[in-house]
């Protein structure tokens, strides 16, 4: 009983959760243009990118101030890095904007603990499978 209890104790604290603008249809973006955070040094951009074209997308990686205009949605994130015996992922929050606006379309983050840490792709992962469900 109480090594279940501890298993739904710690299986808890991870949280992945997602809000799409409600006049928004998600589907319709084809062309998305991810922005590298400025500190991103462990392949982030490049999860997010591989897990969009994963997707059927079409996706560039640049700065935002060469932003194409085929693009139908600036992605931005902030990736959080903890450091536990080694580096790990603790927080991923990805924004999808409208470029000509900078509206915000869509959100999601990933919060994970270090007892619940995972690869940045299955944090990726998760957050776009949320975003898209």
């Amino acid at each position: 009983l109480l090594s279940s209890t501890l298993i739904l104790f710690f299986s808890g604290c991870a949280k992945v959760t997602s809000d799409v603008s409600p006049d928004v249809s998600i589907d319709e973006y084809k062309n998305f243009y991810v922005v590298p955070s400025f500190d991103d040094r462990r392949g982030v951009k490049e999860a997010i990118s591989a897990d969009l074209k994963s997707r059927g997308f079409t996706v560039e990686i640049g700065p935002a101030i060469q932003i194409p205009e085929t693009a139908d949605v600036e992605v931005t994130y902030k990736a959080k890095w903890l450091w536990d015996n080694k580096y790990y992922l603790s927080d991923l929050v990805i924004s999808f904007n409208d470029p000509e606006s900078a509206l915000l379309i869509a959100s999601g983050d990933s919060h994970r603990p270090s007892i619940n840490r995972k690869p940045a792709e299955v944090m990726v992962e998760e957050i776009l499978d949320e975003i898209f469900h």
